[in-house]
């Protein structure tokens, strides 16, 4: 649902030239153009120019009643969006950091296996023997008798 340049006007507050003079500047995109006026979208204009807010709207478990919800429509389907909206991106948020969770986890398993492995490859490429400068003690095992 798009609002024309005079209903935008209304739910903002604002004139016809501040809404006109906001699209003419690139501030506010509007979905189309036709003779003789402007399709803007709700949330982009919400997004340029708050909502009025309407005196007799009353909040009472995230419903609005009074004689302003009839009159409004336009605000209550975009609230109805955005609370919709901003569940789903609070879902994927929390699916997300399970997620990463998991990954952490992974990771570190991962990385105390590599450790383990290349403990066991150092073991077997160093050189545990004694040293000694004579190779047939190394035959022998004791030092031979050197002339």
């Amino acid at each position: 649902m798009y609002l024309t340049l005079g209903e935008a006007a209304k739910a903002t507050g604002k004139s016809k030239t501040s809404i006109l003079r906001a699209i003419k500047d690139g501030r506010l995109s509007y979905a189309e153009k036709n003779e003789h006026s402007y399709k803007i979208d709700p949330a982009e204009l919400f997004r340029v120019y708050p909502p009025v807010a309407d005196s007799n709207l009353t909040k009472s478990n995230g419903t609005n009643q009074g004689n302003g919800t009839e009159s409004n429509p336009i605000i209550l389907i975009e609230v109805t969006a955005l609370r919709e909206r901003l569940q789903a991106v609070t879902e994927q948020l929390h699916q997300s950091k399970e997620h990463n969770a998991d990954l952490k986890q992974e990771r570190d398993r991962w990385q105390q296996q590599a450790d383990y492995w290349r403990q066991q490859a150092t073991g077997l490429l160093e050189d545990k023997r004694l040293r000694s400068r004579n190779p047939l003690r190394l035959l022998f095992g004791r030092k031979a008798a050197t002339p």
